[in-house]
């Protein structure tokens, strides 16, 4: 009977093996700092738009502060709507409801 016993490497083959571990850890180690450099530089830049878009705002609101809205919205309410309109308005909400819907109120906007 023969017995079968696993090849061991020897010799330049221990070697052999070392190198490709290292070269194959070398190679990760590549990615891994390419990985990271990657991601520090876009927290970086993102970091930087968003206080440029902050500073934006402090500077446009300066600048340009809002303007009255009651003021539109009181001339607004003053404009009488036409009756023609009132009419298709109700006509168009009772085809759409089947005749079961009314109109409440119009505002214009």
């Amino acid at each position: 009977m023969h017995q079968f016993t696993a090849i061991q490497p020897v010799g330049w083959c221990k070697l052999h093996y070392i190198t490709i571990i290292f070269l194959f850890f070398a190679d990760m180690n590549i990615g891994i700092t390419l990985m990271i450099v990657g991601m520090v530089t876009v927290f970086a830049v993102l970091v930087i738009i968003i206080q440029l878009s902050n500073l934006l705002i402090k500077i446009v609101n300066k600048v340009a502060p809002e303007e009255d809205v009651k003021s539109a919205k009181t001339a607004a309410r003053m404009m009488p709507i036409a009756p023609d309109v009132v009419e298709a308005i109700n006509q168009a909400v009772a085809k759409i409801t089947g005749g079961k819907g009314t109109v409440a109120e119009i505002k214009s906007l």
